[in-house]
């Protein structure tokens, strides 16, 4: 990471989440990224089994799970995954939200880089070669 201000940021798409990546990769100690959740998109429920995150969720709403409990989150809120927690969030409402995440250690930003190259439709086969090779397990749906 150098020190300065951040002037450019890579923007990735997938799965009706637009996110910006701050930092990240090897030069980072943390990934962060500012994510868009489009009505209806979420991440579904999965295993980061590397990595720490916290989400501060900064418009709209969100419907998360985790470590088996289900709670919205409204701006101003904030949610810790601790490494390995089952954990996934939704958009259920009829707006964007936005939320800011940090995950520790970096590499976050890479496994959102690889998913946002996969063909569309994507293969649940080529998902679940990119998921293993970042350390997470897909292990359910969206909440709900």
């Amino acid at each position: 990471m150098q020190s300065g201000k951040i002037t450019k940021a890579d923007v990735v798409r997938f799965a009706g989440l637009e996110t910006e990546i701050i930092a990240g990769s090897e030069d980072s100690p943390v990934t962060i990224m500012r994510m868009t959740v489009t009505p209806g998109h979420g991440a579904p429920l999965h295993r980061s089994f590397d990595g720490d995150k916290v989400f501060l969720i900064s418009a709209g709403a969100l419907r998360f799970s985790v470590a088996g409990q289900s709670f919205d989150v409204k701006p101003g809120e904030r949610v810790a995954v601790k490494r390995g927690d089952e954990h996934g969030f939704a958009n259920l409402g009829q707006v964007n939200a936005m939320q800011d995440v940090v995950c520790s250690p970096a590499r976050h930003d890479q496994f959102f880089r690889a998913m946002a190259d996969l063909a569309v439709p994507i293969d649940p086969r080529d998902l679940d070669r990119v998921a293993t090779q970042f350390d997470q397990k897909i292990v359910g749906p969206l909440p709900k």
